[in-house]
């Protein structure tokens, strides 16, 4: 039997509170139970991005600004012991070098037309020598045996023959004043020598160079070794080296200081009236250090070193350890060159360079690399 109360107004409003909480118990307790799993995802991956960001920045140098050699100040790639060795880098002392001075001078190419014209007249002045010398033999003989020939012809063929003989002797003198004696090592004083190089000369196969070194300049030898370049940027042909033969070059009052005269031959030859660019030793000796090749790294068409500096007023090396990117010439890499050029495995840099101070001989495109990524980072933040 079923028995209904009857329900004040009092009554249904406490019932329907206790509803209203019962409800919302369960909302809540459905709300906890399925969130928790994303909750735990986020927390997870927020975590997993926290442990990326610190390695990555972990590896990454960060830079400040030093004081570098001579009190100008520098950008310093800042890496700890760790970063160090994760990155492999190693460093080497710079040795001391030292190298014979350079000077340089100027070379023109010039053209053996005289030397050939004077070549043609010392021929064809020995040849009226011999022929006027058997003329007077002729006339002497005739003479003596009292048959037509009087003293005055004979007399007249003494002349001539001693006339040729002249020219002979002055056309040999001016080959010396003109292309410089033989005993000071002109090919063009023995007429064996000077017929085979006007044979390769008129055939395109050598070429002749005057060279002019400025007054006052002071050469280590009156023969020295000669390096020639072309002057033609990205020219085809052109080329550089060794001159074949060098001798002194007669004396020219309007261009003062040593001058030279060159026999280059090969392929490439410049052309006449070609303008190059010559060195030759020197009596100095210049002072420097030598750069190890594989610490050298190019960046914006320029040579960069990376040197380990010591913190101001703290120990060597410091800790962090400090790297700034110094430049050198562009030269120094050149296998040849006045101040700047290779030394074993190494370039010899005469300025700009200490000895004793550590370069960066491993990994040194590798601070590159962070160098100019930590900058374009710098950048992106600053916009």
């Amino acid at each position: 039997m079923r028995v209904f109360l009857p329900m004040t107004r009092r009554s249904s409003r406490d019932l329907l509170s206790v509803l209203q909480a019962l409800g919302l118990a369960l909302a809540l307790t459905n709300n906890a139970s399925c969130s928790s799993p994303r909750n735990d995802a986020h927390e997870a991956d927020k975590a997993d991005f926290i442990a990326d960001s610190s390695n990555e920045s972990a590896t990454k140098a960060e830079s400040e600004s030093v004081v570098a050699e001579g009190g100008d100040t520098a950008r310093a790639l800042l890496v700890t012991a760790a970063n160090r060795a994760r990155l492999g880098l190693a460093t080497a002392p710079l040795p001391a070098a030292e190298e014979i001075g350079q000077t340089e001078g100027v070379g023109l190419v010039i053209s053996a037309e005289p030397l050939a014209q004077l070549d043609a007249e010392l021929a064809a002045a020995r040849t009226a020598a011999t022929a006027s010398h058997a003329a007077q033999a002729r006339a002497e003989a005739l003479y003596a045996d009292q048959v037509s020939v009087s003293l005055a012809v004979v007399e007249e063929a003494r002349h001539q023959a001693a006339n040729d003989v002249g020219q002979v002797a002055w056309t040999e003198r001016r080959l010396a004043l003109e292309w410089g004696p033989r005993t000071a090592g002109s090919p063009f004083g023995n007429d064996s020598s000077r017929r085979l190089w006007l044979d390769r000369l008129t055939s395109g196969r050598a070429a002749l160079v005057r060279v002019q070194f400025p007054l006052g300049t002071a050469l280590r030898s009156r023969t020295p070794i000669l390096h020639l370049e072309s002057l033609t940027a990205g020219s085809p042909d052109s080329r550089s080296g060794a001159a074949r033969v060098v001798w002194p070059a007669p004396e020219d009052p309007n261009l003062p200081g040593p001058a030279f005269l060159a026999l280059v031959d090969g392929g490439g030859l410049p052309q006449i009236g070609e303008r190059l660019r010559a060195r030759a030793d020197d009596l100095h000796r210049q002072r420097g250090v030598r750069i190890p090749e594989s610490a050298v790294v190019l960046s914006g068409g320029s040579a960069w070193v990376y040197v380990e500096v010591a913190e101001v007023g703290g120990a060597t090396p410091p800790a962090p350890s400090r790297f700034v990117r110094r430049a050198i010439p562009v030269s120094s890499l050149s296998r040849s060159g006045a101040g700047q050029a290779a030394v074993g495995d190494g370039y010899f840099v005469a300025s700009g360079f200490s000895a004793g101070e550590h370069v960066v001989t491993q990994g040194a495109g590798l601070l590159l690399a962070q160098e100019i990524g930590a900058g374009s980072s710098g950048a992106d933040e600053e916009d």
